[in-house]
């Protein structure tokens, strides 16, 4: 299959923190079709989301469901037991048919007060000496967006990214990846922010760069940083680091190393993309994607996505099987899936988006595009 240009440069601007580098397919090699919509039969080697959902369902299929973790400098995360449950609904994410944005990736969704969904996201150029741009669209049902043609800064709707502080202020932190030194931007509404002075956090030089990262407020008021360092494929150490305030997000100090036990693992093993969702029984998931291998479009598919469940953003406990993998698209052929978003819909159910390599024939060659899974 040959390569043009603009797909050169779509590879190569991978998304800062995950670790997803993506090889080349040999000329000879053809994309390789989904199978038809439901075809997971036991014996394949694919753990379906039906055989997810019960594990009873074909245990062969499913006995590799998450990546071993190291073993942790601290006690600060536990490993889930073997269950012959099926599991909860809460974790089992059913891919959406279809594409809900095209030359996208990035998602940053968020439930507006009328229901609506926005998604913030970077706009792929197609050609290769024009840069990506920062859009975003709304949907009524989640899952047929509309692009707005708008600033995401002028979209009067919460901005994804800030958080929620103690004293009911609005804050976004800005994170310098290459100098490791965070700001911030405070708001009353969530919608129009102005810069604070002085600066928030700055990480060890040891951590730089720096990648994804992700807020959470517990209970007893303490905001938690996770974040991804250092980013790159000469950064064999980079895993996900936490730091933590506990003066209402003002000042953070760096809390520890090996958050999820993983540390060692390589940017292939390691989990990344680090995003939580609030659950409504209180508490916090925290999603994760782990590579496993380099994705070579056209011959080999990576990228799992999993969950840790936490009561206060120290202790983290790894949720059983998988949320979400290239396989369980049936309408789609899918080669990578990066920056898994989790939102909680107004209905009580899950959504996931997430960005992925994608090929679905519309196109000569795979591009980036934002998909979605929901839970039941």
């Amino acid at each position: 299959m040959k390569r043009s240009p603009a797909l050169v440069v779509a590879l190569s601007l991978l998304v800062l923190g995950s670790a997803c580098s993506i090889g080349a397919p040999p000329a000879s090699v053809q994309t390789a079709k989904p199978s038809p919509a439901g075809q997971n039969p036991c014996g394949d080697g694919v753990c379906g989301p039906a055989e997810r959902a019960d594990p009873n369902l074909c245990p062969a299929d499913c006995a590799d469901t998450a990546p071993p973790l190291a073993v942790a400098e601290t006690a600060a995360i536990s490993t889930p037991a073997q269950t012959t449950e099926a599991l909860p609904d809460e974790l089992v994410f059913i891919p959406d048919p279809g594409i809900r944005i095209d030359m996208a990736s990035q998602p940053a969704p968020i439930v507006a007060a009328d229901g609506a969904i926005y998604v913030f996201y970077t706009a792929r150029s197609a050609l290769p000496n024009e840069p990506n741009s920062d859009a975003v669209a709304r949907s009524t049902d989640g899952l047929t967006f509309t692009e707005l043609g708008l600033d995401p800064n002028s979209v009067p709707v919460i901005n994804p990214f800030a958080t929620l502080l103690p004293n009911g202020v609005w804050r976004l932190y800005d994170f310098d990846m290459d100098t490791g030194t965070m700001t911030s931007r405070s708001s009353q509404d969530g919608i129009h922010f102005v810069p604070d002075e002085g600066v928030r956090y700055t990480a060890p030089a040891e951590h730089l760069p720096i990648g994804v990262r992700d807020f959470y407020v517990n209970s007893s008021g303490d905001v938690i940083l996770l974040y991804v360092a250092p980013i790159g494929i000469d950064s064999p150490d980079h895993h996900i680091r936490r730091a933590v305030s506990t003066d209402g997000g003002d000042t953070f100090v760096f809390h520890s190393d090996n958050v999820l036990g993983d540390r060692g693992g390589g940017e292939l093993h390691t989990h990344l993309d680090p995003k939580f969702v609030e659950l409504p029984v209180g508490g916090v998931r925290l999603i994760t994607m782990v590579q496993g291998n380099v994705p070579i479009p056209g011959q080999l598919a990576c990228c799992k996505i999993y969950s840790f469940t936490s009561a206060d953003g120290y202790t983290f406990t790894q949720d059983p099987g998988v949320r979400l993998q290239t396989s369980d698209f049936t309408d789609i052929t899918v080669w990578s899936l990066n920056d898994p978003w989790v939102i909680l819909l107004p209905d009580g159910r899950f959504r996931m988006y997430v960005a992925a390599l994608v090929d679905d024939g519309s196109k000569s060659e795979p591009f980036w595009a934002i998909l979605s899974a929901t839970t039941p």
